[in-house]
């Protein structure tokens, strides 16, 4: 069993990072991963200006002045980002650059002013940057609960036409979408993330739970919906598993903790996700060339060997080719004899070959003949298409075909095959 103080840092924290990872992955999406950084070193001269004001006129360290203050000078960041990209050619990340290292050198000089103030040593502001997680009270968790309310309704409320905005921009403006509104809307929301989890766990748990949950998150997943979910998931388990670590070690900082749990996840997510991963990629990859390799000996078998000489009264007689020397596949294609050898072996294994003499020449068997002859009529198919749609030249269109035909589609091979058979191009045997 935990005690209260640990079940309220290991509460809030989770919330925290769940509506910091289901934000965080619509700014990824939308290309904008450092734009979370430069509204959290936004806020800072924000907090900073909100301090001074509030104690020039008696308040003090009021916690709603702080949290306004952060909110304007973060969305002012923002906002910045956005000017100077369409005043200037300069792209986002060198816009973002700018004005992270503006803002944030106006927070450090403020802050060096709040420090020299009289209550500048008992206002705690640099918790703000390196974060308290491990002393959090109940006035953070029900700061936090409000702010990671807000935006999972945001999140919900606007999930089509955030997804939209991510993906096209210029097609949610051309259906009368209203995209100024809805990147404002997201940018506010991000804004909500920041502030609140500025003053419950400090900059550096925000700035790492806004990005790396959701990062892992696209590892493990193509479709928008399972992303968010799965970055909210990240982000609560990162924030949780931080603190409980914080808890059994006390001389381990739980924000750092937070950070490196996270990290943790997108290394893991880096390594097996499903979707990005590189376990994954390889394998998928690994499977592509092997498929490659495969049709090119049957198309090579197709090319070189010729209809058998014999009556054609059913299928498999209009299927039967005669035998291949394996010294003429080894002149078609790059291949090295181990290699040649070996595919011919994978081949004769699945019923698609048979050995023909003392193992020099090889031939296909009515399966093998008609999947080659279907590996045939897909060159075919692309070579008409790349010619007649794309104005390939005639002499480089055998290549082009080679290198795009293994991964077409089942539904543009049939349109492709209804092209080809409009204009009397389909016997190809």
């Amino acid at each position: 069993m935990i005690d209260w103080t640990t079940q309220v840092v290991v509460v809030t924290v989770s919330l925290l990072g769940a509506a910091a990872g289901a934000a965080g992955t619509f700014v990824l999406l939308r290309r904008r991963a450092l734009l979370g950084d430069v509204m959290s070193h936004a806020a800072l001269p924000g907090v900073a200006l909100a301090f001074i004001v509030g104690t020039g006129i008696g308040m003090g360290r009021s916690l709603p002045a702080l949290a306004i203050g952060a909110a304007a000078t973060a969305l002012a960041g923002a906002w910045s980002v956005s000017w100077i990209r369409r005043q200037t050619r300069l792209r986002d990340d060198a816009a973002m650059a700018i004005v992270l290292g503006c803002f944030y050198g106006l927070g450090v000089a403020l802050l060096g002013i709040v420090q020299s103030m009289p209550q500048g040593q008992q206002a705690g502001l640099t918790h703000l940057l390196l974060g308290h997680v491990a002393s959090m009270t109940r006035v953070d968790l029900w700061s936090v609960l409000l702010g990671a309310t807000v935006v999972l309704l945001f999140v919900v409320a606007l999930f089509k036409e955030w997804r939209l905005l991510c993906f096209d921009e210029a097609f949610t403006r051309s259906i009368g979408r209203p995209a100024t509104r809805l990147d404002a809307l997201l940018m506010a929301t991000l804004g909500v993330v920041i502030v609140v989890g500025m003053q419950a766990a400090g900059l550096l748990v925000v700035v790492a739970l806004l990005i790396t949950p959701a990062a892992a998150a696209r590892a493990c997943t193509v479709r928008a919906g399972w992303m968010v979910a799965i970055a909210a998931a990240i982000g609560a388990a990162s924030g949780a598993g931080g603190a409980l670590l914080s808890s059994s070690a006390p001389d381990l900082p739980a924000g750092a903790l937070c950070v490196l749990v996270a990290c943790a996840a997108f290394g893991i997510a880096l390594c097996v996700g499903p979707a990005e991963g590189v376990l994954w990629r390889g394998l998928r990859r690994w499977r592509l060339e092997a498929r490659v390799r495969r049709e090119h000996l049957l198309r090579a078998m197709w090319e070189l060997s010729a209809p058998s000489a014999g009556p054609a009264r059913d299928r498999q007689a209009l299927l039967a080719r005669t035998p291949v020397s394996v010294a003429s596949l080894l002149q078609r294609r790059t291949w090295s004899g181990p290699r040649l050898q070996a595919l011919i072996r994978r081949e004769v294994r699945m019923g698609n070959m048979r050995w023909g003499g003392a193992h020099d020449r090889v031939s296909l068997t009515p399966p093998g003949a008609a999947e080659a002859r279907s590996v045939e009529r897909i060159h075919r198919l692309w070579e008409e298409y790349l010619t007649r749609r794309a104005d390939i030249a005639p002499s480089h269109v055998d290549r082009d075909a080679d290198v795009i035909e293994h991964v077409l589609g089942p539904e543009l091979v049939a349109q492709l095959e209804r092209d080809l058979d409009r204009r009397g191009g389909g016997a190809l045997a």
